[in-house]
């Protein structure tokens, strides 16, 4: 997410990149070279941040130790990030509480689940209220709602086995009903088709 983050924000800025040497957790005994600029910082915030309320989320939903663990790891880092960006990180906790009421109400609103997603990620994409700001935030809706889908999808096998929250369940319940499980994976496809087929259009209208 943060490495998409920064090409997207430095193909739209166009910023002079600093450039230094520096060694990386791979191969830390060769120095490489490094261009870096004003968003690989804040996209490097931004992760952190959804990384955290990830954690948060996994704590929630199945008392996950890893989600535990990675919330301790990330609680400092993330009180940094919350002290430079307080709008932006009540932002996004307010978008997952209402995802959150949503699934635990097992709610069948998959647009209104997907568009909730998009505003989270949004509210990370939109470096500031310009020209480029409305642009950056349709990107961030499409391609918000495209990720919550796909993550419903792939987890939905594990999920139903758990009886965790899945914007899927309700749609796959109505169909086994029907007897027809083919009509649910068809139904998942065309959905995930249709916000893919949105996120294309953004990128075609940035170009």
């Amino acid at each position: 997410d943060g490495t998409f983050l920064t090409i997207l924000l430095t193909g739209v800025y166009e910023p002079v990149p600093q450039e230094r040497k520096s060694r990386c957790v791979v191969h830390p005994a060769i120095l490489h070279r490094e261009l870096s600029n004003r968003y690989t910082e804040y996209a490097a915030d931004m992760n952190i941040l959804l990384a955290y309320f990830k954690c948060l989320d996994d704590v929630g939903d199945e008392a996950s130790l890893k989600g535990k663990m990675g919330e301790r790891m990330l609680r400092s880092a993330y009180g940094k990030v919350n002290a430079r960006y307080p709008s932006r990180c009540e932002k996004v906790k307010a978008c997952l509480d209402r995802i959150t009421a949503l699934e635990k109400e097992n709610s069948e609103e998959i647009d209104a689940l997907a568009h909730l997603s998009g505003e989270m990620l949004a509210e990370t994409f939109v470096w500031k209220e310009d020209a480029f700001a409305p642009c950056l935030r349709r990107i961030a809706m499409a391609l918000g709602g495209f990720v919550y889908l796909m993550d419903a999808y792939e987890d939905y096998d594990e999920d139903d086995i758990k009886y965790l929250s899945n914007a899927h369940r309700w749609m796959v319940s109505v169909y086994r009903i029907m007897g027809d499980y083919k009509k649910a994976e068809e139904h998942a496809q065309n959905l995930l088709d249709y916000n893919g087929f949105q996120l294309a259009v953004v990128y075609g209208d940035m170009g």
